[in-house]
């Protein structure tokens, strides 16, 4: 009798098992079943979405690495052109000081021999002059003598 029993009992654990399986296990095993495919469908998704998003990195770094490389050719070509202005520039203003400093020495010993020659012909003026006041004074010293001795004398 206890086998019986025990037959039934197992019997009656075995469908339960096997209902609980259908009813409630099974739809879990089917529903976590789609869920892995559709978080394999998204991790393929995410992945194929990371592999366009590296390549539109990669890409963007070579365009911005071109850009740079222009950037940088731009830049040398400019400061080489500001250096051949500054150092134009440059020579352009040296000649020009040098000029400038010839013109205004030759300025200087121009005036300077102009002073000199008005100096000589001040000088030669003044001489006549004072070989003139010398002859005035003479002059006058002998018609005052004159008159000295005509006034004596009369």
């Amino acid at each position: 009798l206890l086998t019986e029993m025990e037959n039934w009992i197992d019997f009656k654990i075995n469908t339960q098992e096997t209902k609980i399986m259908k009813e409630d296990i099974y739809p879990i095993h089917r529903e976590t079943d789609g869920i892995r495919s559709e978080i394999r469908i998204l991790a393929e998704t995410m992945q194929n979405g990371f592999t366009l998003m590296k390549e539109r990195f990669e890409k963007m770094d070579q365009k911005m690495n071109l850009g740079f490389e222009k950037m940088d050719q731009k830049m040398d070509f400019i400061r080489e052109n500001l250096e051949q202005q500054i150092q134009s520039s440059r020579e352009n203003l040296e000649q020009q000081i040098k000029s400038s400093r010839e013109n205004l020495e030759q300025q200087i010993k121009s005036e300077k021999e102009i002073n000199q020659q008005r100096f000589l012909a001040m000088e030669n003026h003044f001489k006549f002059h004072e070989k003139l006041l010398y002859t005035i004074i003479g002059l006058m010293v002998t018609l005052s003598i004159a008159v000295v001795v005509k006034i004596l004398l009369v």
